[in-house]
């Protein structure tokens, strides 16, 4: 009897062991991404476009935002910044992602990636239901002049036309608050 406890103690603490070596070395693995940041300019960007690639947005989100704290007023920094949204906006984090974007048209109105980040703006605000600014957005990407290239000029219309028709099942911000369904009425009492 008791070596069958014993037998059945020396199993349990085999599989804990197991299990203890398992997490350490996933925690070893984490502690090596969180830490393993390249140190030149080159293969810090380019390790960021990799895990923007790979989709790992919050490893690709660190790598973007040291690049930019290591260096500030770099030509490159719009580009950047985009991408950071770029990275929030997949992870479905619109407001944030209209944070950056939003920097670019106040402070990098003339960078090549403007129109990247005017779109992404539109559909930003589309996807939280304020389909006002939304469209907004959009028609300032196909307004005369605007330079945006054709591909988001036809995305824009698109946009705009699917964003025209909706009733308020994506614009929560042109619902009928008339519409909107009220409190039960208390039952009566008979």
């Amino acid at each position: 009897d008791s070596q069958n406890e014993l037998a059945a103690l020396t199993a349990n603490i085999a599989e804990s062991r197991t299990e203890v070596d398992q997490r350490l070395a996933s925690l070893e693995t984490q502690l090596k991404a969180e830490t393993d940041i390249p140190e030149g300019k080159p293969d810090l960007l380019r390790e960021a476009e990799r895990a923007l690639k790979a989709k790992e947005y919050p490893r690709a989100r660190r790598l973007f935002r040291t690049y930019l704290s290591r260096y500030p007023a770099d030509p490159k920094e719009p580009e950047v910044r985009f991408q950071i949204g770029q990275t929030l906006f997949s992870e479905r984090d619109y407001r944030s992602a209209l944070g950056e974007f939003y920097w670019l048209v106040q402070n990098a109105p003339e960078s090549e990636v403007i129109h990247d980040a005017v779109y992404y703006s539109g559909l930003a605000f589309a996807k939280l239901g304020q389909c006002d600014k939304s469209v907004a957005y959009f028609k300032a990407i196909i307004k005369e002049g605007s330079g945006a290239p054709d591909r988001y000029r036809k995305q824009a219309e698109k946009q705009i036309e699917t964003l025209e028709k909706d009733d308020g099942k994506i614009c929560t911000d042109r619902r009928d608050p008339e519409a909107e369904p009220t409190e039960a009425p208390a039952p009566s009492e008979s």
